[in-house]
């Protein structure tokens, strides 16, 4: 069984294969005497968290494979055990994706501990020395954000830890203090990160939205309304005008995504070899529930975008770029952490929340989504259906109801769906449903801490259920 740190180790050799910007001979940063004083050291410790972001346990499959399948979204029908368990709401704590997941996100933290820790002291440009900190402080905070929301009471590890056995005395931490740690950093963030920043590196807005989403998921609607509106007001981010355009490998730099995990040539993703069907270079073990799609216009947009059917089943194809990837398998098309049009729809469920109601806000919000999913490009005329049209009129319940509506469809397979049924205490009933051989409870509202973890630390308490 591996423990925290050796799996922080691990990745962290892992990850010296996969991109060119951090290589092994860098990696004596773990060996304090011999690093840390140079700018060069500095940024190579900031992009050591790039790397583990896209690590298989984070962001590159892990993450959304887990949230996926154990949503409504998601089935499985290949033969890996820890797979088929997620979707038939079955795991337990030795499913290896759900330890992926745990293990990569903390190494994104110890990485994130250590620039922070670390680089104050090098001597070098101060503009940029206080970029680094604010985005070692987002990334931080994103971290514990996810593993908070995923697994509850967890070890909150604040300090740059340098060998196994200071894991051992880790203690978990309560909720209330964790997401007290997470909020700080990502404030810390939101004020000195930039306003703009290269494609694929956090700004401040990319902080707030990020804030948004957590007091969101903790339905703090205030809060989540006034980091919403920070990023609406700013006016920097817009809607694209038509959804295939947003997941396209030529047109990665767009309006509407807020912060991505990017893709190149040299860095391909590996979620359309998963997700495509077979005829497109996919797995064909991954499908969408029939009942999932129950209830959408057929005309809708990003029914067209998001899914094919192939012999009455249905497969994810947002991430495919059909005009440069033709044959699918893996791809530069980046994945999104947040959009606007996620920001939109916090926004309008706040208002809501917050009115007993739907504003007048709240309206332009959601029919501001339901309007561009009305439109499709064809051979460059921007063409608008006769379908979604704008809501107006409706009561409380009515309106909660069609903003889950949407969120549903227009964030397939992007790691949102689950976070959502548990917000809003749907996951037992809508995965129920959706899969009917599934044996979904209460205990599934959060992930077990891996068994590896507990059998290290058996003053830990397992999340219940398991």
């Amino acid at each position: 069984m591996r423990s925290l740190a050796y799996s922080i180790l691990f990745l962290l050799l892992l990850t010296t294969g996969c991109k060119d910007f951090l290589q092994e001979e860098n990696l004596s940063y773990l060996d304090e005497s011999d690093f840390y004083k140079t700018s060069e050291d500095a940024e190579n410790a900031l992009n050591a968290i790039y790397n583990l972001l896209d690590d298989q346990g984070a962001y590159g499959a892990s993450y959304w494979t887990v949230k996926g399948l154990a949503s409504d979204e998601g089935l499985y029908e290949g033969n890996f055990s820890d797979l088929t368990t997620l979707a038939n709401a079955s795991y337990g704590s030795s499913n290896s994706e759900i330890e992926n997941v745990w293990s990569s996100f903390y190494a994104v933290a110890h990485v994130s501990n250590i620039v922070i820790e670390k680089i104050p002291s090098i001597e070098m440009d101060s503009a940029r020395k206080v970029v680094i900190l604010a985005e070692a402080k987002f990334f931080r905070g994103l971290a514990y954000m996810e593993l908070q929301h995923l697994f509850n009471e967890i070890p909150l590890m604040l300090e740059a830890i340098f060998s196994d056995s200071e894991t051992y005395f880790l203690s978990q931490s309560n909720k209330a203090s964790i997401q007290e740690q997470v909020v700080i950093d990502l404030k810390d963030a939101v004020t000195s990160l930039p306003l703009s920043s290269d494609w694929g590196r956090p700004n401040s807005y990319a902080a707030a939205a990020i804030l948004s989403r957590f007091y969101f998921l903790n339905q703090d609607y205030a809060e989540a309304k006034t980091w919403a509106m920070l990023v609406i007001n700013s006016t920097t981010y817009s809607l694209v005008s038509d959804v295939n355009s947003l997941f396209k490998n030529l047109s990665d730099v767009n309006n509407e995504t807020i912060f991505s995990i990017t893709r190149s040539a040299n860095n391909l993703g590996g979620i359309n070899e998963d997700l495509l069907p077979p005829s497109l270079g996919g797995s064909g073990d991954y499908k969408v529930p029939s009942s999932f799609l129950a209830d959408y216009d057929t005309l809708d947009r990003r029914l067209e975008v998001f899914l094919k059917e192939e012999e009455g089943s249905y497969y994810v194809t947002k991430f495919w770029d059909e005009i440069n990837e033709p044959d699918g398998g893996p791809t530069s098309v980046d994945f999104p952490i947040i959009r606007f049009a996620d920001v939109l729809l916090m926004y309008a469920e706040c208002e809501n929340e917050m009115n007993n109601g739907p504003t007048t806000e709240a309206y332009s919000a959601i029919n501001l989504v339901r309007a561009r999913a009305r439109q499709a490009l064809v051979d460059e005329v921007l063409e608008v259906r006769v379908i979604l049209p704008d809501l107006t009129g409706l009561d409380y319940d009515a309106f909660s109801e069609a903003l889950h509506h949407e969120r549903k469809l227009e964030f397939l397979w992007e790691g949102l769906r689950w976070a959502d049924l548990v917000k809003n205490k749907g996951l037992i009933d809508a995965v129920s449903e959706a899969k009917p051989t599934a044996i979904p409870s209460t205990r599934n509202y959060y992930f077990p801490i891996p068994l590896s973890e507990m059998e290290l630390h058996p003053d830990w308490s397992q999340n219940p259920g398991y």
